[in-house]
């Protein structure tokens, strides 16, 4: 069963008596899929990367063929209502790696590492290029 979650925020808006819920409306949808949710970029070939839910969004990278010194792609934050805006810290490239650092309380999805409160810090290709595709813990004891 596919969880609508702006359908669920409505319904719960409703059933506590907020009149903000006459305005909510949901996006549109086809048969599940929701069309506003597309991603593009300029390089005739687009992926998503990863998705991960992280400090109450969903963050979402996407990527072309091989461009290790960044690209048009960006990085995505989209919102329980599903909407979604693109993160002005993007600078593409062809990242496919996530991992929630617990020990930092970050995430780490492409080129990105985002705090428990959505600030976006970017690690630039000049400092690491190449096609980010995994992270890995590090259990160093010095």
């Amino acid at each position: 069963m596919k969880l609508n979650i702006s359908l669920l925020l409505n319904f719960l808006l409703i059933l506590a008596g907020n009149s903000f819920a006459q305005n909510v409306t949901a996006p549109k949808s086809f048969s599940g899929i929701y069309p506003h949710l597309a991603n593009y970029n300029n390089e005739g070939e687009c992926g998503t990367g990863a998705v991960v839910p992280w400090a109450g969004r969903l963050w979402v990278i996407t990527y072309g063929p091989h461009l290790p010194f960044g690209s048009s792609d960006k990085l995505y934050e989209i919102t329980p209502e599903l909407q979604k805006a693109i993160r002005s810290e993007s600078i593409g490239g062809t990242p496919a790696n996530r991992m929630i650092h617990q020990e930092s309380n970050q995430l780490f999805i492409g080129p990105y590492a985002i705090d428990a409160n959505r600030n976006v810090r970017v690690i630039t290709s000049k400092n690491m290029p190449g096609r980010l595709t995994g992270n890995a813990r590090h259990n160093w004891k010095g």
